[in-house]
This record gives C-alpha cells, structure tokens and sequence, in this order.
C-alpha cells in the first residue's frame, strides 16, 4: 500500500483495488492507547487494549490490533492536505471519464460530515465537496481545447427512503415536503433514479448554491455523541460530460462523495427518543447489509446482495463495478471510542481487498457524427453540382496540369475524389506546381486550371491564402503598418486626454463667470435696498462686505484670465495633434496601399466628435471673438431716471435692465401720485 494515494491510473480495464485512508479526529489530550506509524510503508495504526483484571488470571484476549492503510491523516492534518491526498486523483481521473467515488465511514461524532462537507466557521474548514467543486471549474478553464458541462445531484437515504434534497421550486418545510427518490433497475443492470433531478451549473458559485441548498435540507439531530449529527446517509454527485474539440467523441462520468451515518451500537449511543431509535436501527440495517456487500466481493461470492437496501444499490459501481473508489475510515482516537475505531479498521481492511475494473466512459457523440455526415453531403452535393455543370473534360485538365495528373495515382485513386477527404500528397504537389506557375505568370490572361472538384479548388484556395499571408507578413510595409498602427493609437489617446482637458477648462470658466454675475447682482440688490429704507450712504461693515466682495471679484477675474490661457494653450495643442493624425493616417493609407497611391483620408473618429470646430471656438468663448459695437442699452431712458439709477448699474446688461426699468416704476409711479 502506498501511502499518498495519488498513483497513476490503471490502464482501460484494469484491475484497481479501492483505497483506504484513516482519518483521526483531534482530541484534547492523547491516552498513549493510539500509536501511529506514519513514516513507515506502510503506513500503519495500533490500538493497545489492556486486559480487564476483573475477568479474572486466565485471560486470552488480545491486547494489541495494528491495521495498514494507503495514508494516515493525523490529528493535525489540514483539509487541504486531506483533499489533495484523498480526493484529487479521482476528480482529475474523472475530468478525464472515469467515474469516482470517495465515501466516509465511522462512529457518530469522529468527523465525517467534517471531512466530506466541511465546517462552517472557517474558510479554511472546506470540505472535499467545496475544493472539489473550485478544483473542477479552475481545471476545466485550463484545458481550453476541451468543453465541459457539470450537473449536480444531492441525495439523502433516511430510513430506507430516497429523497431529493435540490427541491428549489418547493418551499422545504419537513422532510416529507421533500421529493422522493425511487430507484430502478433495467434489463443491463443499470439503475435509474426517478424522482432525482439533476441542476446544471457553469460555474463556481451556481455549484455551491446547490450544495448549500442541499446541506440545509439534511436531516441532523442532537445525540450523546455529537450534537449535530447526520440521521442519514447523503449522496453528492458530479455528473461531467467532456467534449474535446473536433473530435465526435464524448466522455461521461460520474463523481460521488458519499457521507455515510454513524455506525455504533443503539445502546452505546444512550437514544431515548423513540424516533431517533428508529434512525438507528435503519443505520445499522443499511451499514449491516453493506458489510454483506462487502464480504461477498471479498470472498468472491456469485451472488452479491445489492438489492437488500438503497444505499448498496447505490453503491454498486463504487463497490466491484467501473469506479475509482476511496474510503476515508474516521476514528476518535478516546479511550471510550477504542472499540468502534477497531470496528471501524476491520471494515477498513475488507473494503482495501476490494477489486474494481475501472474503464474509461466514452462513446460517439451521435449530434456531431451527424453534423459531420451533413457536412460532407453538403460537399459531395456540391462537387456533383460542379460536374453537371459542364466541367472541363479529362484530357483538356490533363493538359492544363502538364501532364502531371498520372502522378497522382495510387491506392486512392479508384475510389473517386468526391469520395475522399483529403488530397494525396501528390496530388498535392502537383497542385503546388501549378499554383506558383499560376502566380509567377505575369501575363493578364493567365488561369488556374484544376480539377472539378471542391477539393482540389479548397486546396487551391488554401495554398494562395497562405501565400499572401506570407506576403504581408515578410513585406517591408508590414512593419511601417504595424509603427504608424502604434503612433496613431498614441495620438488618439493624446488628442482625447486635450479634448477633456478643453471640455473641463470651458466649464470652469462658465462657473466662474457664472459667479462673478451672481455677486454683481447681489451687491446691486443690496445698495437699491439701502437707497429705498433712506439710507444715503453706507455704514463701515456695509463698507467692508463691498470691500470683500471686490476682491473675491477680483480673484475670480484673475482665475478666468488663467482659465482661458489654459484653454488657449490646450486648444492650439489640439490642433497640432489633429494635423499629426491626419499625417500618420496618410502615411498609414500609403503604407496599406500596393501600388503606393494613398486615398484622401478619411476624418477620423476623433476629428468628426472631439475637435472642436471655429465656430464652436467662438461659442466657448464669446466674449473673446471680435465682434460689432453694441447699440447703446439707455437710448430712450428719462435723464432724470438715468441718473438716479447711474449708480447702481453694474455693467451686466440684464442686471441694469432691470435696475432701470425698475427706477422707471418708480418715477411712474411718484408722477401719479403728485
């Protein structure tokens, strides 16, 4: 036995014997009963039992029971380390379609369900599931050349039923709202699960929703050996289907990890209540009829009593059948607990004599053998098209290939060219020969003559392809394309980094004026206030406040001026990286052209949405654009009114229009009254 447990596989068919590993729970403190060999090959366990001096001097029992396993998991193994001892070498062999099976054994409360599902308190207390399900999607993108689809089952055997624990249309209040499971036998002894519904899952997150989906409806209760303890056997499938690209093969497998219930005595367990006594009783049916499965593989019976229970019948490819197989035998290693770790060691050791012929599981992917068959209906249909329309005769194609044709012939050559899939190499030659006369020929009325056959003209078809693409690939321009390519995408970056530098310099200018006008109207209201309560001059804060606001005017003045020559400068930047990619996409047209003539260029994408044009230059800033003298705003405007509200104007001609139509109110309105 060897003592990783991630050997190679057997070869198709071979014989494998199931795997064993044992797992030992933490314990407090060490009793000195449990003595491990885990350096050694192989590996071993011994359990030291002393004699009970109360049965008296004569006492034949045996004090000393030491078992070897393929691996020991000691107390301070880590769950990573225990998945990628235990669990993947089966999930890689069933990435490549060999079912697996990785189940665990033991008494109530010595770390099964730990083991299998793993805790929830830390993230590193994953179980094999989880790892499992993030190992499975992270090897999956690695191979690119393959495709993978992964469906998901959760079954629970609770008292010799099956129920479906992924139920997401039903809402799960007990367990009888659950689905249940029947299981079916064919006429090639193949089972089939009606009831049990299978969830495809594309990725990570999808896969571990169904499990925690599956997980909360478990049945568990609370006993004297583990305050959450699983009442029933629950089984996780993988259901993975490979396809490797261009190949009409597909590869089917299937990946179980099984959690099965505690074993130990009913008495031992100290069960009061009448319905957990009924769950045990139904364990230990279940895991006695496993044991009978066992020991006739073991000794090789011609009747093997699959049919006596669900579980053995669902554990019939996991025990003798086509299935990569592990067990995990769990152990607390208590001196209270010694016994059943011995139990359990013995099942351990009956299970490791266990043979499977494990095989591949591939079969032809009828969809594809019929997409291909389409195909080359499709392809022969052409090429009889092609001759029925009045191809060239033999000898005139005879002629054209320089009589070259008879080399051609060979063990191929009776069965027709509709009816192959590939030309001869030949054939293939000859079609080579005549392509590069084909294209070393510089008169104008220079042909291609071949065969009427689609082949020969895909072929043909192929060779001057990759003749151009070799062209383009070794040609001189080829590298001044790819450096104007590179300048031009460093320009475009340029021009739209000035063209947001532009677009944030308008808008700050636009605020600042915005501001300026805010206050020159504020200031205005505020003196008009003053001069209606009969205040003829202004007090010393009055004073102060005019003296702040000025200069806050003053300091937004001077940050327009900055603005608008940080806007100046980014616009002439603009322009010169406009001219430098209308040059660099002239130079690139000359490049791409063969004959050396280069287009007019096209306005770049850049040039038609970001460059701003004069006219837009103006709308940003108007003040700036030379334009016609304004006509005077107080034409028609009483002296008299003019001049009282000459004081208050602030230069904004809004602002003053309305100061003065205002004063104009007024003086209406004092003319009426007299």
């Amino acid at each position: 036995m060897s003592g990783d447990g991630s050997g190679p596989p057997g070869g198709p068919g071979s014989p494998e014997r199931i795997r064993i590993f044992l797992r030992l729970r933490p314990v407090g403190r060490q009793t000195g009963r449990v003595v491990l060999g885990a350096t050694e090959e192989p590996p071993w366990v011994e359990f030291n039992v002393p004699r009970n001096p109360a049965e008296g001097l004569i006492n034949n029992s045996r004090e000393s029971y030491r078992f070897a396993f393929d691996g020991l998991l000691p107390p301070d193994a880590q769950q990573e380390e225990v998945f990628e001892r235990v669990a993947l070498p089966v999930l890689r062999s069933a990435l490549d379609g060999y079912n697996g099976t990785v189940f665990a054994f033991g008494q109530t409360g010595s770390g099964k369900t730990f083991t299998i599902t793993g805790g929830a308190e830390r993230y590193a207390d994953r179980g094999l599931i989880p790892r499992a399900l993030s190992a499975l999607f992270a090897e999956a993108a690695k191979r690119s050349n393959h495709t993978y689809t992964v469906h998901i089952s959760y079954m629970e055997i609770y008292n010799e039923m099956g129920f479906d624990l992924l139920s997401p249309d039903r809402e799960v209040q007990a367990l009888e709202d659950l689905p249940k499971v029947h299981i079916m036998e064919d006429e090639d002894s193949r089972m089939h699960y009606r009831g049990l519904t299978l969830h495809r899952c594309d990725n990570e997150e999808q896969a571990l929703n169904m499990l925690f989906l599956g997980d909360t409806n478990r049945v568990v209760a609370e006993t004297p050996l583990n305050q959450a303890s699983s009442r029933s056997h629950c089984v996780f499938t993988l259901h993975i289907e490979v396809r490797r690209a261009g190949e009409p093969v597909v590869r089917r497998s299937k990946l179980h990890f099984v959690d099965l219930a505690g074993s130990e005595r009913a008495g031992k367990t100290g069960l009061a209540a009448h319905a957990q006594l009924k769950e045990a009783k139904y364990i230990n049916l279940s895991l006695h009829f496993l044991e009978q499965v066992i020991c006739s593989l073991q000794e090789g019976r011609a009747h093997v009593p699959y049919r006596n229970s669900i579980l053995t019948m669902v554990l019939r490819d996991s025990l003798g059948g086509n299935t990569r197989t592990v067990m995990v035998a769990a152990v607390a290693p208590e001196a209270q607990h010694i016994e059943e770790s011995i139990s359990t060691c013995r099942f351990a050791q009956r299970v490791a004599m266990i043979s499977n012929r494990v095989e591949v599981n591939e079969e032809l992917d009828l969809e594809v053998v019929i997409k291909r068959l389409r195909a080359e209906n499709t392809l022969l249909r052409q090429e009889l098209q092609l001759l029925r329309s009045g191809a060239a005769p033999d000898s005139d194609r005879g002629a054209a290939a320089g009589g070259e044709v008879g080399e051609a012939e060979g063990p191929d050559a009776g069965r027709g060219v509709e009816q192959r899939a590939a030309l001869t190499e030949a054939e293939q030659h000859v079609l080579r020969r005549q392509v590069a006369a084909f294209v070393e020929d510089p008169s104008p009325d220079a042909a291609l003559n071949v065969e009427a056959s689609m082949l020969f003209i895909r072929a043909a078809f192929d060779m001057l392809k990759g003749m151009f693409e070799y062209f383009c690939a070794t040609s001189p321009a080829h590298d001044t394309v790819a450096e104007h390519k590179a300048v031009l995408r460093e320009r475009y970056d340029a021009a739209r980094a000035l063209g947001a530098q532009v677009n944030a310099t308008k808008k700050r200018i636009s605020e600042l004026k915005a501001g300026v006008e805010q206050r020159r109207l504020a200031r205005s209201m505020a003196a008009l206030l003053r001069q209606q309560q009969g205040g003829g001059g202004s007090s010393g804060a009055d004073a102060d406040e005019e003296a702040r606001v000025a200069a806050e005017e003053e300091r937004a003045k001077g940050l327009i001026d900055q603005e608008k020559a940080a806007y100046h400068e980014a616009y002439s930047q603009l322009k010169d990286v406009k001219a430098e990619i209308d040059g660099v996409q002239a130079a690139l047209e000359h490049a791409r052209s063969p004959w050396g003539t280069a287009p007019q260029p096209a306005p770049s994408q850049f040039t038609q949405q970001q460059a701003p044009e004069p006219a837009q230059q103006q709308q940003l800033l108007p003040a700036e654009q030379p334009s016609e003298p304004p006509a005077d705003p107080y034409a028609g405007v009483d002296a008299e009114v003019l001049a009282a509200a000459k004081p208050l104007l602030t230069g904004n001609h809004q602002a003053d229009a309305d100061i003065i139509k205002f004063y104009q109110a007024r003086a209406a309105l004092l003319k009426g009254m007299q």
